[in-house]
């Protein structure tokens, strides 16, 4: 959380387990309701860096796509 949400005495509400891909988000007003839970392809807490997300989702994306998109490889300028 950051320094107002901590000033304000915010509690978290949002629980995330990243072996098994899942967030739990359990109400602030409602104590004893259930949490809702819901499964994704992967999930990253609030100790991931931009680094490990990058190489779990972005790098395989471009490895993939850029030997089909010639744009990414530019040709050199032309000389007048």
């Amino acid at each position: 959380m950051n320094d107002r949400e901590k000033n304000l005495n915010c509690k978290q509400v949002i629980q995330i387990d990243t072996k098994i891909a899942q967030c739990s988000i359990r109400s602030a007003s409602d104590k004893k309701a259930p949490p809702k839970t819901f499964t994704f392809d992967g999930a990253y807490g609030t100790d991931s860096t931009t680094e490990q997300i990058y190489a779990d989702i972005g790098y395989p994306l471009v490895e993939v796509t850029e030997p089909n998109f010639p744009s990414l490889h530019p040709s050199p300028p032309k000389r007048i």
